[in-house]
């Protein structure tokens, strides 16, 4: 019997040792566990921060570079203002402002395009003249005529003032100041060149020009067309040298202008003085003051005691 229970108690104790180092084994494994975990989570954290941290850097930089576009555009725009007019771009500006010239249209009425770099033809350029002279007028009333040119028919739209400036004498002399080619044509669409203008506005401003004389360059082209041109200041502004070429539009502008300065029709605004201005201002204020006074007194009237 003893031994029995021997048997027994020893079997309970290998039992219970048994559980006890397998508890001992798990208390020993959780610890390790639940450090492992918040590993995991510090390590989260981290790259977290590292994220934002990242992000936020990006965002900054992408501040600094939205502030140096910013800061380039204004400077570039400051150095757009401070580019310095010159007097050509004021004569093309005069001009403009005064209708004079109007500009290039493409569908949109608003959107205008002056085309400076462009080259202008010889019917534009014709039209514009016409214009200069006050002959537009006329030229409506015989657009629908026969000219002398075998290439423009009375359907062109420039038939009107190519008939009247190859007919009409120029207001300050007995010359019509086109003629066209040897062949009998105007050529109208083509370009018209420096020393082609220059003729035309020669003959409008050249007061001593008479048909033998004009006939006797046109004999020896450009005879002395260029010369008078020079000597009378249609080519002050005018850069280009080789006038067998095409002018552009911004240059034939610049000598039109010449050429209405040169015939006295350009009238320049002047500022004010600062002596008028305050005497304008003052009489502005005794104005404004006797205005105050009358509905002072208006008011006054119609208060009833």
């Amino acid at each position: 019997m003893n031994k029995k229970f021997l048997s027994t108690a020893l079997a309970l104790a290998m039992l219970l040792g048994s559980y006890q180092a397998v508890y001992a084994t798990e208390a020993k494994e959780m610890p390790t566990t639940e450090k492992k975990i918040e590993a995991v989570e510090e390590k989260a954290e981290e790259k977290a921060k590292e994220v934002k941290e990242e992000a936020k850097k990006e965002e900054t930089k992408a501040e600094e570079k939205a502030e140096e576009v910013k800061e380039e555009a204004k400077k570039e725009e400051k150095a757009e203002e401070a580019k310095e007019i010159t007097a050509e771009d004021l004569k093309v500006k005069y001009l403009i402002d005064n209708k004079i010239v109007i500009g290039r249209t493409e569908g949109d009425a608003s959107k205008v395009d002056m085309a400076l770099d462009a080259t202008i033809q010889r019917a534009e350029i014709t039209k514009l003249l016409v214009h200069i002279i006050g002959k537009t007028e006329d030229a409506a009333k015989v657009q629908a005529e026969k000219g002398m040119f075998a290439d423009v028919p009375e359907t062109y739209w420039a038939n009107g003032v190519i008939n009247v400036a190859s007919k009409e004498k120029s207001p300050v002399n007995e010359v019509a100041f086109i003629k066209g080619y040897e062949d009998g044509t105007f050529k109208g669409y083509k370009p018209v060149r420096y020393d082609e203008l220059a003729k035309m506005l020669v003959v409008i401003t050249k007061t001593d020009l008479t048909n033998e004389l004009a006939d006797k360059q046109e004999a020896s082209w450009p005879g002395e067309w260029i010369k008078w041109a020079e000597e009378m200041g249609l080519f002050d502004g005018v850069a280009e040298k080789d006038f067998t070429k095409d002018a552009t539009r911004k240059d034939a502008f610049v000598m039109i202008y010449n050429a209405l300065d040169k015939m006295g029709k350009i009238e320049l605004k002047e500022e004010p003085k600062k002596e008028e201005v305050k005497t304008e201002e003052k009489a502005k204020d005794e104005v404004k003051k006797e205005e105050t006074k009358v509905e002072e007194k208006n008011w006054r009237s119609k208060i009833s005691f």
